[in-house]
């Protein structure tokens, strides 16, 4: 190739990787240049009839005694959570999950007045706020334990709190090995009432369900102890949606369905 056909080669090769455009007019706002873009390819339908359709199978199918916790946080995964609230507490719903703090609050100062439990751990100046909205909190380590105590007593209430173990999972929570010495401490705090405890499955909805009953079995492990040590828990709960799905002997304490499937293809 001589150099006036290399040069050429180039120039189109420039061409293609940076095609030129007109220069947009600066005084054109944002907004109108947005609106002039074609529509993209693919959007999400959020059907709240189909939502409320789902906490009803729900409750058709499971046991009387079971309670559903249904997890709204990160805004309902993207789908509106003060309406994907509202339609699950009409469904029955006992107790919302959230992620923030923000999140609660939010949905508080917007009407909803249900239980909420504060998944995760909480940094300590968030605890006064936790109290002051009523939010019930997972505990995992000792100082949040004795913090969150000091601050009920001081205030003369005795909140509920729930344990979150580390079975697998990894993301928060206790390990189940070494959960033992924390109940003790919220057992002896008076101002805290162990009310629940709970894990979460990492692979439920799998067909190879072996490292599911790994922690099915540390989480009872926990339970045992507790009950030799006469150590009553009011709420025990793991089951995700997977885990309701396809576990018999997990339906106890409560559910977790994430939303309960708000999309028109749901997966319950």
């Amino acid at each position: 190739m001589n150099t006036i056909e290399l040069d050429s080669h180039t120039a189109a090769l420039e061409e293609f990787r940076a095609p030129a455009r007109p220069e947009l007019p600066s005084s054109q706002p944002a907004e109108r240049l947005a609106s002039d873009l074609p529509p993209p390819p693919a959007w999400i339908e959020i059907d709240l009839r189909q939502l409320k359709r789902n906490f009803q199978l729900i409750n058709d199918d499971k046991p009387a005694h079971l309670q559903i916790l249904c997890v709204v946080k990160d805004e309902a995964y993207g789908h509106g959570a003060l309406r994907v609230a509202q339609t699950a507490l009409a469904g029955g719903a006992r107790f919302l999950a959230l992620a923030t703090l923000e999140e609660a609050v939010t949905l508080r100062d917007r009407g909803i007045n249900a239980r909420m439990l504060l998944l995760g751990d909480r940094h300590e100046k968030e605890l006064p706020h936790c109290l002051a909205h009523d939010l019930t909190c997972c505990l995992s380590d000792a100082q949040s334990t004795e913090r969150l105590g000091r601050l009920a007593a001081r205030a003369g209430q005795r909140v509920p709190v729930h344990l979150k173990l580390n079975t697998g999972m990894n993301r928060y929570g206790v390990r189940w090995d070494q959960a033992l010495p924390l109940i003790e401490l919220i057992c002896q705090t008076k101002s805290l009432a162990l009310e629940g405890i709970l894990t979460h499955f990492a692979q439920s909805d799998e067909a190879d369900k072996t490292f599911a009953l790994l922690q099915l079995s540390r989480f009872n492990q926990v339970l045992s102890a507790l009950a030799a040590r006469g150590i009553s828990v009011k709420l025990r709960h793991l089951c995700n949606s997977g885990g309701f799905l396809g576990w018999e002997f997990c339906r106890w304490g409560f559910i977790h369905p994430q939303c309960a499937g708000v999309f028109r293809a749901s997966h319950r």
